[in-house]
């Protein structure tokens, strides 16, 4: 929940304390808490210690001692599929500078 909660706050461009409800610093007060920068250092190294490709941690996914020990699964996104089916279907064919412009929603029935 605290990533959620971060993320959110940066979205909002708040600090964390402020988003959670806390009151707006007066004049002369600072903006910043010490727990919020604590909390947006931890947010930061995390997101600097992410692989990009898989989403695990580089410090723990590129040990020597873990090569082997990790285990893919494939789920379908039934929504993604019929978009990808349908939008082909009715792309096939056309010039590509008319197809650039067509945007495709998807909704549950």
């Amino acid at each position: 929940m605290a990533r959620a909660e971060l993320e959110t706050a940066r979205a909002w461009g708040v600090p964390r304390s402020i988003f959670l409800g806390g009151p707006t610093p007066g004049p002369g007060e600072p903006l910043w808490t010490d727990e919020d920068r604590d909390y947006a250092l931890a947010l930061h190294l995390n997101e600097a210690d992410t692989c990009p490709g898989c989403g695990q941690p580089f410090s723990e996914s590129t040990e020597p001692e873990n090569e082997g020990h990790y285990r893919m699964t494939v789920i379908r996104c039934h929504a993604c599929t019929t978009l990808a089916a349908q939008s082909a279907r009715f792309t096939d064919g056309m010039k590509q500078e008319h197809a650039r412009g067509l945007s495709f929603h998807i909704q549950h029935e």
